[in-house]
Order: C-alpha cells, then structure tokens, then sequence
C-alpha cells in the first residue's frame, strides 16, 4: 500500500503543453508558487486545511500512546519533564494535562552552563 505525503506532492496544474507542471506544491496545496500557490487566499486556505488536520492529529496520537504504541517516547517526555496528568471525569471522558517543568528556562540553565 502507498501512501502520498500530501507535504510533499508535486504541482497539478497543467503547462501550455498540457503536461503538469511538476514543481513542489506549496505545504498545504496542491499548486506551486507559479500557479498561484503564493496568492493570499491560497495562503489563507492553506492554513485552514492545516488547521483543521490539528485535532485528528491529537485524538491519534492520543490513541497511539493510549494503545501503548510510544512507550518509549512516553518515557523519554516523562523523564524530560514532559508530564501527564490525568483526571477522571464522571462522563467517561478523560482530560489530560500536559505539564512543562523545563518550559521557563533558557536553554543555557538546562544543560548545565552559567547564566548571564
């Protein structure tokens, strides 16, 4: 089975030969900056689509590491700081909150090196 990297798809648009045009599409689209990929609102429409890919994206990583498809990602993250906090709630839905522990500090503190 293939699968298409829709980040990384070539141009639709045909050329004044009537052959595709073969350039990269722009992230998001399915045209290149010469076929319009750069206009504003081919921009603005690109940014919706992406943006609504953001859920589906969480709900399936929630389910990959719920599944216990990334221990090791998990343990990484846990041992970095990255923690969950899971709270149970009456509805059978469960909320998570992801706490940073590091998220204030530069990165200069974090490895060891003087502060200025």
């Amino acid at each position: 089975m293939t699968t298409t990297n829709p980040m990384s798809q070539r141009c639709n648009a045909r050329n004044r030969a009537g052959s595709r045009c073969g350039e990269w599409a722009q992230p998001g689209q399915r045209v290149c900056h010469l076929h319009g990929g750069r206009s504003p609102q081919a921009l603005r429409k690109a940014d919706e689509r992406m943006r609504d890919l953001v859920h589906p994206a969480i709900s399936a990583l929630e389910r990959q590491i719920n599944n216990d498809e990334f221990a090791a990602t998990k343990y990484v993250l846990d041992w970095a700081g990255f923690h969950a906090e899971t709270v149970a709630q009456s509805d059978n839905s469960v909320t998570v909150t992801v706490l940073f522990d590091h998220a204030n500090q530069d990165s200069e503190t974090s490895i060891g090196l003087p502060a200025d």
